[in-house]
């Protein structure tokens, strides 16, 4: 897959994940992204720890809280890529990406040769995957019209662009898991 689809489909997760916060922490933030963070006042006091509940102050802490709450139940990340691996698919370049743009519990973005993106999202259940597809149908809508989203479970599959013989094989594949 070339840089600029993989930096494509990682910034509009990313992008999308600081209005996804909701009214209070983006209130809070004065509409900073994730990321943005002021540099401390020199009389100020240490922040005091965050909770589980406070929304995240900076990136990797939404990657790490999202790594830590994987759902039991859905198909793993890493099962779906290595499934695809074994079905004869070159996947590479897979990591972890924002997750709550969709309101997954967990995403990951790899790629192909053949420049096709590929990501797996894991979810509490079908219901919540099939929230997730139409949420992400909805907020992408007109960046990645070219792309289809599969559901298996738990966990969704989308492909981009998705009417080419990786994504074909890709769907074959995720859907016989």
């Amino acid at each position: 897959m070339n840089t600029t689809t993989l930096s494509f489909w990682a910034a509009a997760l990313i992008a999308l994940s600081a209005g996804c916060r909701g009214d209070a922490a983006a209130s809070s933030t004065g509409g900073r992204s994730l990321g943005a963070t002021p540099p401390p006042a020199a009389s100020a006091a240490p922040p005091p720890a965050a909770s589980a509940d406070s929304p995240p102050a900076t990136l990797s802490e939404l990657l790490a809280r999202e790594a830590a709450s994987r759902p039991d139940g859905a198909l793993r990340v890493e099962a779906v890529f290595g499934a695809l691996r074994a079905g004869g698919m070159a996947v590479a370049g897979d990591k972890q990406v924002v997750g709550r743009t969709v309101a997954a519990r967990y995403c990951a973005l790899a790629g192909t040769p053949g420049n096709v993106a590929i990501a797996v999202c894991e979810y509490a259940d079908a219901a919540a995957a099939a929230a997730g597809r139409d949420r992400s149908l909805a907020l992408l809508h007109g960046q990645l019209r070219d792309r289809q989203i599969v559901i298996n479970g738990a966990t969704t599959l989308t492909v981009h662009p998705g009417d080419s013989a990786d994504a074909r094989a890709a769907i074959a594949i995720f859907s016989q898991m």
